[in-house]
């Protein structure tokens, strides 16, 4: 499994725990919740990871509902700005608090999910938006009546 592979990569305790749980299996459906919380994952390992996520629904046959990457500071705007482009249509949960992130992660963060029509649910708190940023993903939670943001 690629994307099993690629958490392997990284190395992290979290990562290759989440690959385990991958591979026997862990989400039977089909759609697979993943945290990697406190991962200690950088912009480099996003790139890793956001190459890979395009495995689950392009050939593993696996959708990715939930996604945490919460508590990795390391992962910072360019890292997220990676993973930005990579999400699936499919996530309805994303966590990304506490990830170092600025104007220009939010900015993709912002592109996609006001892209997302299956998003419920988007936690961003504790980075570091300046203000104008934050008021736009307030603004994205009018917009998207189903949509709820914590900034």
């Amino acid at each position: 499994m690629k994307f099993a592979g690629a958490l392997r990569a990284i190395g992290s305790d979290a990562c290759i725990a989440a690959a385990q749980r991958l591979e026997v299996g862990e989400g039977g459906n089909g759609d697979i919740s993943l945290h990697l919380r406190r991962a200690n994952l950088n912009t480099a390992d996003t790139i890793v990871f956001a190459r890979a996520m395009s495995g689950l629904t392009d050939g593993e046959g696996l959708t990715l509902g939930s996604l945490s990457l919460s508590y990795n500071p390391g992962i910072g705007d360019a890292g997220a700005s990676v993973v930005a482009r990579a999400l699936p249509d499919t996530l309805t949960e994303l966590g990304l608090v506490g990830c170092g992130i600025g104007d220009q992660g939010g900015e993709a963060l912002l592109h996609w999910a006001g892209n997302a029509g299956r998003l419920r649910m988007i936690c961003v708190e504790d980075n570091l938006f300046p203000d104008e940023t934050k008021i736009r993903f307030v603004a994205l939670a009018r917009a998207k009546y189903n949509l709820y943001v914590v900034v």
